[in-house]
């Protein structure tokens, strides 16, 4: 049980170092910050992105997923990094 909560706290660790070294790359590539979610850093759960601002941002269209908008729009890598800031 502690070896999973030290997997988990890694986890957090590693996904919050991704998220840094890539929010340059996000901007670039979508014109705007990457928008963090806040209530899930208050709580311990470390940087992620706000997947509902980022449809929001995006203007996703009605009918389609963000996940598939982004890999018509952008493309397989942009939709790796996306996934791997969430």
């Amino acid at each position: 049980m502690v070896i999973d909560g030290c997997n988990y706290h890694d986890q957090i660790l590693t996904r919050d170092a991704y998220f840094k070294e890539h929010m340059q790359s996000f901007r670039a590539i979508f014109g705007f910050d990457a928008p963090k979610d806040f209530l899930l850093y208050a709580i311990g759960q470390g940087l992620s992105l706000d997947v509902i601002e980022l449809d929001k941002r995006l203007r996703t269209p009605d009918g389609i997923s963000t996940n598939d908008y982004i890999l018509q729009q952008y493309g397989d890598k942009t939709l790796e990094m996306v996934k791997n800031m969430i």
